[in-house]
């Protein structure tokens, strides 16, 4: 039969079908209309039976979505098949789940018989699991296994071949058919009772060869597991003193070490909460070389490094680490900027988080290590938030590598949110410990009213009141600045009813030999006070110490985002800095802690966390940093807390202008030079172009000078012997290079030049070492200047800083044409390209006072005017050539 005939045969057989049915609608109005009282209730009974089949059917349909069919009862398998096994790329445990046999779906198929059709009613329902027949089934099926790939259709085939005599007998139904029902009832129950005792009789047996072959594989696995914990954990015994043993069984830390064990060996990444004196930094470390960490047998064989925010902190870690494992060859050794005890032997590394960025950019994975242990995470500068990103992406490659790798991140108040719920960063959430006792309890007190302004006066009061009433224990105040600290020593030291105080300053620019006597031992028969900043806030355990002083208050570096102006602001500090400061109480002995500020000024004021220091401070270093190590799309980087896309627009800019980036946001090969500088991309491009220009010596003291900010004591002082009258800068430069020569002819030292002139002794002597260090990454001998520099090369430096400033540019301005600002008593400003206010050069510039129609300046700080510092004299042609299109709209620029 061709197809053209097949598909006229169909059309006729669907008209004959339609025919019918009209038919049937048209003669049934008819016939219940001739239809006797007996003959419509035979029919109503039959309707009603034909209603009961359907639901029937429906149910059934329902059940067979459910059971199972005949090939799938012998995989049946028992619970006890269950079984634990750990999984290698997520290292944690899974449940082994017995495998199950793919379903063959069934689908049953009429065989046509052209010459006998036997005419019947059927339902059949197929959904691939089992086939139910309901009425007289007399044609013949065949089972077909249908394609896998087509999948299973559910169906409810309905098969019906109407006939005359087919009304009749559904009416006329005799009751022989409902008794013949009932017995297949009966037969049915019977063999399904005779089924359920084989099936158990199957499942048992099934049970204990399943129990059997369980029991194996469980052995198995649990060998593996064992031998992979022996690979990773390899027992390091540490000889200790015993009253250090004591001190360290009674630390909070050690109650959770089997926890934080296992949570280091199963976690690519552990965050630890715990509180302050709990004994996170100096135990932590001692529990992972214990375990195996640094041994060359295990299988985290490299170093532990421990990055800390602050040098001094760095170092007192290690030395109490080193004391406390009796090690003194170097096994606990430490890294800062200027400073290096790290030797071949060395385990358990303390280092700054500088350090450690610049270790990345020579060597990504950082392969000399096998942990990395990020502390006091919350302070969350510049550098902890850029190395938590980097991080998290190293561990990832380390361990995939097969190269073991883990990261900790601690902290006593860390805002784990930050971390856990941020999928760019960490798209598995780090498991989280937290240790939420402290070995001594601290108390803490409320001033009934905060005093605003004379706080200093206040903590005099506080520390006399302390030290007149209350028992033995030392006292740690915390005050904002070094000015501050070193006036209330002057009156603590002075009075004569504090004779037993024996009072010390801490802040970052004292020398380090005066910043070491906090731990040293008390003389006999004093008391220990030490007046400090928030350098003591974290990571320093300055012993004996039972009462803490807080002002509440801290000098911070505030950047405005928008202007680009910075200053130096006092300001209240965060609750997570104020529980920080009171724990420094509780370390040996019960504490307490006084406030100086209500508890309705805390409530009110203060707020939870501090702002990152990445969403205060500007951009350029980060980018170039980011840039330098490949990461073109700086937007994309994991940084803990997210970057306003406005800011990065505008660091980008200021690097293409002054030649850093292209106009794609591509690292120049004058950038990819600056990168290894460890300075700002501007200090960066002086050094360079010196170095071209041949003047490199005048570039490294210039640039070291730079780098360190407030270098002069608040103190007048004579420094006409350095005055350059077209730059700051240079004077700057005079300074450096004159003690340098007289240091060389022994004619003055450092601590005599520093106090003749009255600069800070660390200051100063960070410039030196800053400078040393430039010229080893150069490859240059740090030489003695022969001569002081001169006019000629003065005018070449300048033409140089004018390149680098370029965007520091300020043009003079008379009264006349300051618009809206004619009122704001100035008689001469700058406009810049930076503030839309007008700015006016310090009164400590040695320009100050010249009004030259262009400058450049450093930065811009905010007093009673904008107020500009590192001040150059340049000219307007030293500006079109070093960037043409920025200067010709700047030129453009006004107050109106």
């Amino acid at each position: 039969m061709s197809v053209k005939e097949e598909v006229s045969h169909e059309e006729m057989q669907e008209k004959k079908e339609e025919e019918k049915k009209e038919e049937i609608q048209f003669i049934e109005p008819n016939l219940n209309k001739r239809m006797t009282s007996a003959k419509r209730k035979r029919v109503e009974k039959a309707k009603k039976k034909i209603n009961l089949k359907q639901r029937r059917q429906e149910l059934f349909e329902e059940l067979s979505k459910i059971m199972l069919t005949e090939e799938e009862l012998p995989n049946l398998k028992s619970s006890t098949k269950l079984g634990i096994d750990m999984d290698a790329e997520n290292q944690e445990n899974v449940i082994i789940m017995p495998k199950k046999v793919q379903k063959k779906e069934v689908v049953k198929k009429k065989i046509e018989n052209k010459e006998t059709e036997e005419k019947v009613t059927k339902i059949v329902v197929n959904d691939g699991k089992k086939t139910f027949g309901f009425g007289f089934v007399n044609e013949k099926m065949e089972v077909v296994d249908k394609d896998e790939k087509k999948g299973r259709d559910e169906k409810v085939v309905f098969v019906k071949e109407e006939s005359s005599e087919e009304s009749e007998e559904n009416k006329e139904m005799s009751e022989d058919q409902e008794e013949e029902t009932k017995d297949t009832k009966e037969e049915v129950k019977e063999e399904i009772k005779d089924n359920k005792e084989e099936i158990k009789e199957e499942i048992k047996e099934e049970v204990k060869d399943n129990k059997e072959e369980v029991k194996e594989e469980v052995k198995d696995s649990n060998e593996e597991i064992k031998e992979r914990k022996n690979k990773r954990i390899i027992a390091v015994n540490i000889k200790r003193k015993e009253e250090i043993e004591k001190r360290r069984k009674e630390l909070p830390i050690l109650m959770e070490e089997s926890n934080i064990i296992e949570g280091i060996i199963e976690n690519e990444c552990v965050i630890i909460c715990g509180e302050t004196g709990s004994g996170k930094t100096t135990q932590i470390p001692q529990i992972l070389y214990e375990i195996g960490f640094g041994n060359e047998e295990s299988e985290f064989k490299g170093m532990i490094g421990i990055t800390q925010p602050r040098r001094i902190a760095a170092t007192a870690m290690a030395k109490r680490v080193g004391e406390e494992m009796g090690e003194e060859g170097g096994v606990v050794s430490y890294q800062i900027r200027y400073d290096s005890q790290v030797k071949e032997n060395t385990k358990i590394k303390f280092m700054t988080d500088g350090i450690l960025l610049r270790e990345i950019q020579s060597d990504v994975l950082l392969r000399k290590y096998s942990c990395i242990i990020i502390d006091e995470a919350h302070e969350r500068n510049l550098n902890t938030d850029i190395l938590i990103g980097i991080l998290s992406r190293i561990v990832k490659l380390r361990n995939k590598r097969g190269e073991a790798m883990r990261l900790i991140i601690m902290s006593a108040t860390l805002r784990v949110s930050e971390f856990t719920e941020n999928q760019r960063l960490f798209k598995k959430a780090p498991k989280v410990i937290k240790v939420e006792t402290r070995q001594y309890p601290v108390r803490t007190y409320f001033s009934k009213r905060t005093e605003i302004e004379d706080y200093c006066s206040e903590a005099i009061k506080k520390v006399n009141k302390i030290h007149k009433k209350l028992p033995g224990g030392g006292i740690l105040v915390f005050l904002t600045g070094h000015k501050e600290i070193e006036e209330v020593c002057k009156e603590l030291r002075n009075n004569k009813e504090n004779q037993e105080l024996y009072v010390l300053a801490l802040y970052s620019s004292l020398e380090p030999k005066e910043q070491e006597k906090i731990f040293e031992k008390i003389p006999e028969g004093k008391r220990l006070c030490v007046i400090s900043t928030d350098i003591a806030e974290t990571s320093i355990t300055i012993p004996n110490i039972k009462y803490v002083v807080d002002s509440g208050r801290k000098k911070t570096r505030y950047y405005d985002t928008k202007s680009g102006i910075s200053s130096f602001v006092i300001k209240w500090i965060s609750k997570a800095s104020a529980a920080q400061r009171a724990g420094r109480a509780g370390r040996n002995f019960e504490g307490y802690c006084y406030r100086l500020y209500s508890s309705s000024i805390y409530e009110n004021i203060f707020e939870e966390f501090e702002k990152a220091e990445i969403e205060r401070m500007p951009l350029e270093s980060v980018i170039l940093t980011l840039k330098g190590m490949g990461i073109d799309k700086v937007i994309n980087f994991p940084f803990p807390s997210q970057i306003n896309i406005e800011r990065l627009k505008e660091a980008n800019k200021i690097l293409e202008i002054i030649g850093i980036l292209d106009s794609k946001e591509r690292i120049t090969e004058i950038g990819k030079i600056i990168k290894e500088y460890p300075l700002h991309p501007r200090l960066g491009k002086i050094l360079y172009l010196t170095q071209k220009k041949g003047i490199e010596e005048i570039g490294l003291t210039l640039v070291s000078g730079l780098s360190v900010n407030d270098i002069f004591l608040d103190q007048e002082c004579d420094r006409s012997l350095f005055i350059n009258k077209d730059s700051d800068l240079i004077s700057l430069i005079l300074l450096i290079d004159t003690f340098r020569i007289a240091e060389a002819k022994k004619s003055i030292t450092e601590l005599q030049y520093c106090k003749l002139y009255g600069i800070k002794i660390q200051a100063f002597h960070e410039i030196l070492l800053l400078r040393s260090q430039l010229c080893n990454i150069l490859g240059k001998q740090n030489k003695i200047p022969t001569h002081l520099i001169t006019p000629s090369e003065q005018i070449e430096l300048r033409k140089i800083i004018a390149s680098c400033f370029v965007d520091n540019v300020a043009r003079l301005v008379r009264r006349e044409e300051l618009g809206k600002y004619i009122n704001s008593g100035l008689r001469h400003a700058y406009l810049t390209a930076i503030t839309k206010q007008p700015a006016v050069i310090s009164s400590k510039s040695v320009l100050y006072g010249q009004l030259p129609d262009y400058i450049v300046f450093h930065e811009i700080v905010e007093t009673a005017y904008k107020t500009m510092v590192g001040v150059t004299r340049v000219n307007f042609k030293w500006l079109e050539d070093a960037s043409p299109d920025f200067i010709t709209s700047f030129e453009k620029k006004s107050f109106n």
